[in-house]
């Protein structure tokens, strides 16, 4: 007889996890404590994606693997993806966290240029601020992606 487990989800849902258990016969109960998802108003992520494709943002710094799906999910709905993924390898400094970040990222085609050494947001500030210090910045103008 199979034992019960209980999985915790965390933020996104990974079936995977679920179907696997099942298979080797155990009883599976799901709990969801939170999810991510994309606000209700996108307006702000679309405003971000003109303004990066239209070259008006020096430098994006992306603190999850969300932001990096929620922002791209949102450029593809207004058909910019690939233009969106061309202007942050070309036209904007892109800093990503850590390597969960970076991966997801890369995984759109972005190769982030500030990682910092540890996956903290504090350590992220200054490597960001040390890339500036020694490449500088068109307007001085940062955003990070908030969704």
């Amino acid at each position: 007889m199979g034992k019960s487990v209980v999985v915790v989800q965390y933020g996104e849902r990974n079936a995977l996890l679920g179907e696997a258990l099942r298979a080797r016969g155990a009883r599976v109960e799901e709990l969801c404590l939170y999810e991510w998802l994309l606000p209700e108003d996108v307006g702000p992520l679309r405003a971000l994606v003109k303004d990066v494709t239209g070259g008006r943002v020096d430098a994006v710094a992306f603190t999850s693997q969300v932001q990096a799906r929620h922002l791209f999910q949102v450029a593809a709905g207004l058909g910019q993806a690939p233009e969106l993924a061309a202007a942050l390898n070309n036209h904007t400094v892109v800093a990503s966290i850590g390597p969960t970040c970076t991966a997801a990222l890369r995984r759109f085609g972005v190769e982030p240029q500030v990682v910092p050494e540890h996956p903290k947001m504090g350590h992220l500030i200054v490597a960001l601020a040390q890339h500036q210090e020694e490449h500088g910045l068109r307007s001085g103008r940062l955003f990070a992606t908030v969704a």
